[in-house]
């Protein structure tokens, strides 16, 4: 199993300001990278996105802004090599007050958006949340399936797809 440093790189490269192109390009060209070394878009038949070799992941972690309780639904999408959804989607629970889940899937692509939807326990209050909130996070799932769902997962999110949509 490859350690979580690599992927915490990444969405620390991503979460950078904005205001030089510097901080930018290394995440952009990571994520490239990655692309490049399993074969992924470059339209040739050992492609990771190949629907003829589907890829088991069994995918677990936390979900947290304070943990999650037990119960909160938590839904997995594949995502294509541009980050857009493929239609593949699946649904879990969290097992625990501590906001832990687990879920086996089967995927055409390594790339997934997580998205958790549920009440949290409130550490300054000292109680549950008075409503739901949704945190949602993209992982490579070839890097590590272990995934940890944040507020700083939830903010990087919309920079990946922004990073990966301009190439």
């Amino acid at each position: 199993m490859r350690s979580r440093h690599s992927s915490s790189r990444f969405l620390a490269a991503t979460a950078k300001s904005s205001s030089s192109n510097r901080s930018i390009a290394p995440a952009r060209n990571q994520w490239r990278c990655r692309r490049h070394l399993r074969g992924g878009g470059g339209g040739g038949t050992t492609s990771i996105g190949s629907t003829t070799n589907p890829l088991e992941y069994n995918v677990y972690g936390l979900i947290q802004k304070g943990p999650f309780i037990r119960g909160t639904t938590i839904d997995i999408q594949e995502l294509n090599d541009n980050l857009v959804q493929t239609g593949r989607r699946f649904s879990t629970q969290t097992v625990d007050d501590l906001g832990s889940f687990s879920i086996p899937v089967r995927l055409d692509y390594p790339y997934v958006d997580i998205i958790a939807t549920g009440y949290y326990f409130d550490e300054v209050n000292g109680k549950l949340s008075n409503s739901q909130i949704t945190l949602r996070s993209i992982y490579d799932l070839s890097i590590d399936n272990n995934v940890n769902i944040n507020i700083l997962t939830n903010l990087s999110r919309s920079r990946i797809i922004k990073l990966i949509s301009l190439g």
